[in-house]
């Protein structure tokens, strides 16, 4: 058994073509069975249930017609399950990205959307390339949830303009509410006010 364990061959580092093949073309030539396309097909509704309605509320978040959003969740969703590195991924909408979108298609328009949409593939394509997904590990764990947490409030604070709140008493508590949020997340910019980042506006 230690001579064995002694000439034992480490595992042979996988090539630039394993690494890189679609999981989806290495799946079928082991053999995809009809039990797999059943569970595939229950993983893909239970993902579609939740991705397609919020792809149509981010697009309307971002100022963009609700087909497009349907349109984007659909196209988004073949091309991450044909290209995919993994067996088991899920591709759908994020709504920590309302923020990035609705600024980007206020500032420069759904062709500035675009073209930042496919820069930023191309930029998570040349990382995997180098192989600098690693390095995530970095990233302290505060920043990751001070991040979800600080655009969970600024989609939080967008919204509060719906409620529609001049109609209510000034002394009403949802009115008192509403301008402790006005006061603490809005900021005087150029004779309007804004959502600090310059996002959804709010005319006072």
């Amino acid at each position: 058994m230690s001579v064995q364990a002694a000439t034992a061959k480490p595992p042979a580092s996988p090539s630039f073509t394993d690494l890189f093949t679609p999981k989806l073309v290495t799946v079928l030539r082991e053999g995809y069975s009809f039990a797999n396309l059943r569970t595939d097909a229950i993983a893909g509704l239970t993902v579609a249930i939740v991705a397609l309605p919020l792809s149509i509320a981010i697009a309307i978040a971002s100022g963009a017609s609700p087909a497009q959003g349907l349109y984007t969740a659909i196209i988004g969703g073949f091309i991450v399950s044909a290209l995919g590195g993994s067996r088991f991924q899920i591709g759908g909408p994020a709504g920590a990205f309302i923020v990035l979108v609705a600024a980007t298609a206020a500032q420069h328009g759904m062709d500035g959307l675009i073209l930042a949409t496919f820069l930023s593939g191309f930029m998570l394509a040349a990382i995997g390339f180098l192989r600098l997904g690693t390095y995530i590990k970095f990233i302290p764990f505060p920043v990751t949830v001070g991040f979800t947490a600080g655009i969970a409030v600024i989609i939080f604070a967008s919204q509060i303009k719906e409620l529609n709140v001049d109609r209510y008493a000034r002394h009403d508590f949802y009115y008192q509410c509403y301008e402790s949020f006005k006061r603490s997340l809005l900021i005087d910019f150029a004779g309007q006010r804004q959502i600090a980042g310059g996002h959804l506006k709010y005319v006072g």
